[in-house]
């Protein structure tokens, strides 16, 4: 090859770069933006996808909610359809019984003795004194007032005499509601103007009796009884009131206690479940009580469903004494509780669950003190001061409110021990 010729290779070898280099760098900087531009689709792809996956759970979770509040609705209105036929199966069952028994006595009788008046507030307060008023056909001429109210209301004016009449009127029926507070704002308020009126005074000792301060309520008694005839009526049912004593229900404590009981249960799915409870109630020899201070409770509690324990709500236990007039003149009484639930509908059983009779809790209480309490299963006293706590929660403070826990909410009392035996236990958090 000439010398020529091997310099023109040498030339072309030496522009091979130069003409090499531009076409590679344009196709590696079209290679890194094709890269670059699939990493940008990637990426909106993928949060696109995310996007719509928000947007179809946000749907699918109100799609929940209103299917919740769907059968939620469904089922109050169920409960509601039920509970009317009951009220309505009720009113039609207690309309054939009066029926039936108004027939029986036209039967029986025809001159049937006129039905009972309805008693006012002063008749209730004399009976509970244990006096004697018999029902009269016609209307009683209204007693004459007495002296020494006479002389205590003398130089008031008319309207003043009315105002401690309704004084004393509105005190009485606020103890005969159990707001011993306002019974004494207005007998107080009362005495300021005729201190010495002895109704005023005999409901002033009354009131101190059932807040339980006996040395109180005889000093107001006693004064009662001193007026002699000038106090009218109120002289005969205050002496009657130290003749039998200003007793203290805690004196019985120990002595008023619930016996050994028995129950028969029983169930078939054609009569539902029946239960036969004998309960004893137990006096200590030598105790004297009044049976009508007397107060017995007993809630019947459910399994709902085999799961949980709840409040009875299916039916009403029938109370009765063995003893028609029980006076515990042999130390012992025995009451008898009958309840009975009868076989379930499917509408009931959608609406309440599988009801089955667990057990009962029964309290007893002389002039409002509780004095002793028994159950079965035996923790189930706890467990009811469980439910009675949750059901003030969820008066006060429902568990799907919205409002912020700022205060507003009242304070509600812990439950307290309904007997003396029965130690106060912390509530499970």
């Amino acid at each position: 090859m000439s010398r020529r010729r091997i310099q023109q290779v040498k030339q072309r070898l030496r522009r091979l770069p130069s003409c090499l280099l531009p076409p590679a760098r344009r196709c590696g900087r079209k290679l890194l933006h094709a890269l670059l531009s699939r990493q940008v689709a990637v990426a909106l792809l993928v949060a696109t996808i995310a996007a719509e996956l928000a947007v179809l759970g946000v749907g699918v979770t109100r799609r929940l909610d209103m299917a919740y509040e769907r059968s939620l609705e469904v089922s109050q209105a169920q409960l509601a359809v039920i509970e009317a036929r009951e009220l309505a199966h009720l009113e039609q069952n207690t309309q054939g019984s009066a029926g039936i028994a108004a027939k029986n006595a036209e039967a029986a009788d025809e001159e049937a003795p006129p039905p009972l008046r309805v008693r006012d507030v002063a008749t209730i307060l004399a009976q509970e004194g244990e006096l004697d008023f018999p029902e009269e056909e016609a209307p009683a001429p209204e007693e004459a007032e007495p002296a020494a109210a006479v002389e205590a209301t003398g130089k008031l004016s008319a309207e003043d005499k009315q105002e401690v009449d309704r004084l004393i009127r509105q005190g009485v029926s606020a103890m005969t509601a159990g707001d011993m507070r306002q019974c004494i704002l207005n007998l107080e308020e009362g005495s300021l103007m005729a201190p010495e009126h002895p109704a005023l005074l005999y409901y002033y000792g009354m009131a101190y009796d059932k807040l339980l301060n006996p040395k109180k309520a005889r000093e107001f008694y006693t004064r009662v009884f001193q007026m002699r005839d000038r106090a009218g009526s109120y002289f005969k049912r205050a002496a009657h009131r130290l003749t039998y004593g200003v007793d203290q229900s805690s004196a019985l404590r120990g002595k008023l206690s619930f016996g050994p009981h028995q129950v028969k249960h029983s169930y078939s799915p054609d009569t539902g479940e029946q239960v036969e409870m004998l309960l004893p109630v137990l006096l200590a020899p030598g105790g004297e009580v009044r049976p009508e201070d007397i107060y017995i409770t007993i809630q019947f509690f459910d399994l709902v469903s085999g799961r949980r324990i709840e409040f009875s709500r299916m039916a009403t236990p029938q109370l009765t004494w063995q003893n028609e007039k029980p006076d515990w003149s042999n130390w012992e009484e025995n009451l008898v509780a009958h309840y009975s639930v009868p076989p379930l509908t499917q509408e009931q059983l959608d609406a309440y669950g599988d009801l089955r009779y667990y057990g009962f809790t029964a309290k007893i209480y002389y002039k409002g003190e509780p004095l002793d309490c028994i159950s079965s299963p035996s923790a189930l006293i706890l467990h009811e001061q469980i439910l009675n706590n949750r059901q003030r929660r969820q008066q006060y403070a429902p568990t799907n409110s919205l409002l912020p826990d700022d205060g507003l909410v009242p304070e509600y009392e812990e439950a307290v021990p309904v007997s003396d035996f029965l130690p106060e236990l912390p509530l499970p958090e």
